[in-house]
């Protein structure tokens, strides 16, 4: 068994509607959870007591827990990583608040049970609707889209479309408000990568679409090649207050107004999937991390190799097009015979396995767009592309499908550590990042984080990861394939020259 002797010094404070600010550290146990498909971060926090212990704030002094807490009121999460340094680990609003009593022997224990959830559930309880009788007050359709948006379709590549459905939406006066008086589009910062080898010449069907904004966006994020999700920006948060360091004033004012107030961000971003893009992510402040076998907790590892999420048939097509013409024919004639992308021993080994994904962000809107030819200058700059034809983006596509989706040595699972939290390498955690083990090199996509802890034991961290392989074997692996088809399709370009696909940066 690893013993850890760290104490995370789980610290909450709460601003509530009420005005009043306080914190506690009274904790007898915390979880937290954030993963990359839901913007939705969640912690349980079990107060010790029915009523407040050692606050500073003399108004609420040791006033009932329940009595002074009301719904979304606003709450920060910070622990200290094993360094001793202080990061938020969340940042969010109260849902639930449950006092519960129960006898351990023979005597009355009092216990209060918050539910927190993350700034980015107000993404998914946003919604998007239309109603006839309040038209200066819709957020949806047609002139009143017109309306909000100031004639801003949503249009251009991915990353310009969704800043434009994000600034459009939030601006709605009925938008919710956090207790300190900022909107939602105030509190929650955003971290929008630019988007090569992608454009929607017209604009995209937002309009008619009445869902919530978190499911919008996602629609227009041009998945799987783009990721959106709602993180704490560890990365660039350069504030810590070191244990050895911290006086009572200075644990009272770990993060001034500015600090407390950044909140989560939302990101968005090529998915980082191409070879050349995990090395930079590894290689990043706050996006690559490591553990040695001393950090595991008791279950360790648990891995799985799935063999159902292995394909072997490729094919990304356009869903926006204009009628008229076989989209299969024109891509197989003006791509030289690249598409569509097959592996003849994964269908020999594991039988046809389709992965058909179509995009918005290459479009044919016109009978010229269906004739082979070159894009303009202007074309490439405002596509941000070095790709010399449209057909060539929708090929990048298809390769990417072919080398994230091919591979059947990859593993999914979960990998429990001691408690982690922060940007470091070795004390660190984040979702999006990618997490190396330091025996044999394994790498692995990190989409779920998890922080467990209770009075008396120790504060784990348990990873949930995906894509588990050994780099070396998997370059290997790929630049076999890209040999392999480019041997089958006669007179195609040397596919290893795509940018970004490459197995070297």
């Amino acid at each position: 068994m690893t013993t850890h002797s760290h104490n995370p010094d789980i610290r909450c404070e709460f601003e509530t509607r009420d005005g009043e600010t306080f914190s506690t550290k009274a904790l007898f146990r915390y979880q937290s959870e954030r993963h990359l498909e839901s913007p939705t971060a969640k912690a349980h926090i079990t107060l010790r007591g029915d009523r407040w212990m050692d606050l500073t704030n003399r108004r609420v002094g040791d006033a009932e827990i329940v009595e002074t807490l009301r719904s979304n009121d606003l709450c920060t999460v910070t622990m200290r990583d094993g360094k001793g340094d202080e990061h938020i680990d969340i940042t969010g609003l109260l849902k639930h608040a449950r006092p519960t009593v129960m006898e351990i022997d023979g005597r009355p224990e009092h216990r209060v049970e918050l539910e927190i959830e993350g700034l980015g559930r107000e993404l998914e309880g946003y919604e998007i609707f239309w109603h006839p009788h309040i038209a200066g007050r819709n957020n949806l359709g047609g002139v009143g889209w017109l309306a909000r948006s100031k004639g801003r379709f949503p249009k251009g590549r991915p990353d310009q479309v969704i800043k434009t459905i994000f600034d459009t939406f939030l601006n709605d006066q009925y938008i919710f408000r956090l207790p300190d008086g900022r909107t939602i589009g105030e509190a929650l910062q955003l971290r929008f990568s630019e988007f090569p080898d992608s454009l929607a010449k017209t604009a995209l069907k937002a309009m008619g679409m009445e869902s919530s904004l978190w499911e919008t966006l996602k629609r227009y994020s041009d998945a799987p090649w783009g990721e959106l999700f709602v993180a704490i920006p560890h990365e660039d948060m350069q504030r810590s207050v070191p244990k050895a360091q911290a006086t009572t004033a200075s644990v009272d004012r770990v993060f001034d107004a500015f600090e407390r107030k950044r909140g989560p961000a939302v990101y968005f971003r090529p998915t980082p999937f191409d070879i050349p893009a995990w090395d930079k992510l590894a290689a990043s402040h706050g996006w690559g991390f490591s553990y040695a076998d001393a950090d595991r907790m008791d279950d360790g590892e648990v891995l799985d190799r799935d063999e159902s999420r292995v394909y072997n048939f490729f094919w990304a097509p356009m869903r926006s097009t204009y009628s008229g013409f076989d989209q299969l024919s024109v891509a197989y004639n003006q791509s030289g015979g690249r598409l569509p992308m097959y592996d003849e021993e994964g269908i020999r080994r594991h039988g046809l396995r389709r992965l058909e994904q179509a995009t918005e962000y290459v479009e044919m809107v016109t009978p010229d767009d269906a004739k082979p030819g070159v894009l303009t200058p202007a074309q490439q700059h405002e596509a941000k592309t070095s790709q010399p034809k449209l057909m060539d983006m929708l090929v990048k596509r298809t390769l990417q499908l072919y080398q994230w989706y091919g591979y059947d040595e990859f593993f999914d699972g979960t990998i429990t550590t001691r408690g982690r939290i922060g940007p470091d390498s070795t004390h660190g955690a984040q979702i999006g990042s990618i997490l190396t083990r330091e025996r044999g090199g394994m790498e692995f996509y990190v989409t779920g984080i998890m922080q467990l802890w209770q009075m008396h034991g120790p504060h784990t961290t348990r990873w949930t990861v995906t894509r588990g392989r050994n780099p070396r074997q998997y370059k290997e692996w790929w630049q076999g394939k890209l040999a392999s088809h480019k041997k089958r399709v006669e007179q195609s370009q040397d596919l290893t020259d795509q940018p970004g696909i490459g197995g070297s940066p």
